[in-house]
């Protein structure tokens, strides 16, 4: 069974009309949100949105591009998630290294500027790390 917060996005078919929407059986529309109490908010492919119940769709089926395509979302997914996880590594580490019980996002950068700046590298190197800290939200 698929969770809920997961079902936002995906293609279903309907297969029934429990929630008395317009739909005709068959169509494959979009799940768009959580509408509550079992219902799903979702539209088809001209724009036409109803609320549906979840007995009244299956999951449709995929195509091999469509699996891949949902692939390389969530790659790129991991990707952010394992660079904001070794942010937040750096960032404990920063604060155990001084002892600090609070985080400061400016002291952090200014920090990290000067331990680039010491660093043995050219200064092109070193201007393009600068760079990053400085312009990373």
């Amino acid at each position: 069974m698929v969770k809920k917060a997961k079902l936002t996005g995906k293609k279903v078919k309907i297969v029934a009309n429990m929630a008395n929407h317009c739909f005709p059986m068959g169509t494959i529309v979009t799940i768009t949100g959580v509408a509550g109490g079992g219902y799903y908010n979702a539209k088809d492919d001209k724009g036409r949105g109803y609320q549906i119940a979840t007995s009244d769709f299956m999951i449709a089926p995929q195509t091999v591009d469509e699996i891949k395509k949902t692939m390389k979302g969530l790659a790129s997914d991991i990707g952010k998630i394992q660079d904001e996880m070794s942010y937040w590594e750096d960032v404990l580490s920063y604060m155990g290294e001084n002892d600090l019980a609070e985080f400061d996002e400016m002291e952090f950068k200014t920090y990290s500027v000067i331990k680039t700046i010491n660093k043995d590298m050219s200064d092109m190197e070193k201007a393009k790390i600068i760079a990053k800290i400085i312009n990373t939200d």
